[in-house]
């Protein structure tokens, strides 16, 4: 009888182990959530060509169009040309007004300040929120999340969700990486504040082509605190060895344009 017993016993608890192993496996199908996200980030880097292949595009310029979000009955866009190396940036948007030239609007951005220049208001300073966060950007960010010590989790996600994500702790900020889960490239990047919790800042990606042998998105769209910041769309992109300081200042040739 004893021995009967203790096989009965082993018996059951089989079976109850059996049950559970299948549920563990049935949670795991139905569940698109990375069981290892810093295998997870690895894959990310290696979809995008590898770290050696990401520290190219940190110098890139970039023409193309971006649209008018203060437009909201007519789907309207501007001449767009964009200028990128590290954390200097700058941008000249040219607005066009029955076949005309109507506004100039520049941004430069560096390590003295963030700068706007427009031909109906001049050169002023602005805030430079947005421009600040660009190493947390594509493509900075990443090369930010490969360096030591940079430790991701992942959040829940389900069977039916196409991306998965990541997230990193960084002093006051949570910065979320949405990474496409069949591609394994990147959808976007969502910053929030964990001292102002009602900050919000999502840039994402789309439109990849191949910019030799590198997945690179032509499409960004962005928002802060839940509005629409920008839309643009990159027709042409050059990666370039270096890019000169004096690009990422107020120049001559850019204030200089006639506007009428």
């Amino acid at each position: 009888m004893a021995e009967s017993f203790t096989l009965g016993f082993k018996g059951r608890a089989a079976a109850a182990c059996a049950f559970a192993a299948l549920g563990a496996v049935l949670a795991a199908s139905c569940s698109n959530t990375p069981r290892n996200p810093e295998r997870a980030a690895r894959a990310l880097v290696r979809a995008h060509g590898g770290e050696r292949r990401i520290e190219r595009l940190g110098t890139f310029t970039g023409k193309g169009f971006i649209r008018d979000l203060a437009d909201t009955v007519v789907a309207k866009s501007n001449a767009f040309d964009l200028y990128r190396s590290g954390e200097r940036y700058k941008h000249v948007m040219t607005r066009t007004s029955a076949g005309k030239l109507d506004d100039v609007i520049i941004h430069w951005h560096n390590a003295e300040g963030t700068w706007e220049w427009s031909s109906r208001s001049q050169l002023r300073s602005v805030s430079p929120m947005e421009f600040g966060l660009l190493r947390f950007r594509y493509p900075l960010v990443l090369s930010w999340i490969r360096e030591q010590g940079r430790t991701p989790e992942s959040l829940e996600a389900g069977a039916g969700d196409r991306q998965f994500r990541l997230r990193y702790r960084h002093e006051d900020m949570l910065l979320t990486l949405v990474i496409d889960r069949s591609s394994r490239l990147l959808d976007g990047v969502e910053i929030r504040s964990t001292a102002d919790t009602t900050f919000l800042f999502t840039e994402r990606y789309g439109n990849y082509m191949d910019l030799d042998g590198t997945p690179f998105p032509q499409r960004y769209a962005a928002t802060h605190r839940g509005k629409p910041l920008y839309e643009y769309l990159l027709s042409r992109v050059e990666i370039r060895s270096d890019l000169p300081d004096s690009l990422f200042a107020p120049a001559r040739a850019d204030t200089a344009r006639n506007v009428r």
